[in-house]
């Protein structure tokens, strides 16, 4: 999974218990190699490969019939912003930009029109901001929400995409893949409290 998420997970059982929260597997390329066999980061590069060019947006239209998400619903005037942002930069930090093309953000304002780096894992996803496509002027899809999170391309989403200007009645597409734990995350931390109940006679 690519992507640098830091949470919280609770495991209680009845008095002092050998459960054991699963071990690190990843670490950044700059720590390798390293004695206790971990792998590279994956990077947002290597999982938004291969989805082709996503359907374009429909004024007026927040509910869309393509089932695998990959839809561009970027305003036009966000194109021309995140246009003058590096790979793996953010709009804030282009202070050499107009003020009224940077939107009045402040120095703190990190994660606003933020493009992603192919190279790296993918920032926390958020409710609020929709990041940006390393390479192309354009919000990352739902899809590429998606497989950044860890879904398989046989999971659907319903529901709206909204633009980052747009609002929605109900919850929209990016905001559930945010809102979500991780499946592969899910998945370890299942089989550990799995392995554990087995181990306990449970």
């Amino acid at each position: 999974m690519p992507q640098l998420r830091d949470r919280v997970f609770v495991v209680a059982t009845r008095g002092v218990n050998g459960f054991e929260f699963p071990a690190q597997t990843h670490t950044p390329q700059e720590n390798l190699p390293n004695l206790f066999g971990h792998l590279p980061y994956v990077t947002v590069g290597d999982v938004i490969t291969g989805l082709g060019e996503p359907a374009p947006k429909i004024k007026g239209v927040t509910v869309y019939d393509r089932e695998d998400g990959h839809v561009d619903v970027t305003p036009p005037r966000d194109k021309e912003r995140i246009a003058q942002v590096p790979e793996g930069s953010y709009l804030a930090a282009q202070t050499h930009l107009d003020k009224e093309l940077r939107c009045n953000l402040q120095p703190k304002d990190t994660t606003k029109y933020l493009r992603l780096n192919r190279r790296k894992p993918s920032n926390t996803l958020r409710c609020g901001e929709i990041f940006y496509h390393p390479t192309e002027d354009r919000y990352l899809t739902p899809r590429e929400y998606m497989r950044i999170h860890g879904y398989e391309d046989d999971y659907k989403l319903f529901g709206p995409i909204r633009s980052r200007t747009g609002t929605v009645k109900n919850l929209d597409q990016h905001r559930q893949v945010a809102n979500s734990v991780p499946p592969p995350l899910a998945y370890v931390m299942g089989e550990g409290i799995r392995r554990y109940l087995h181990e306990q006679n449970i």
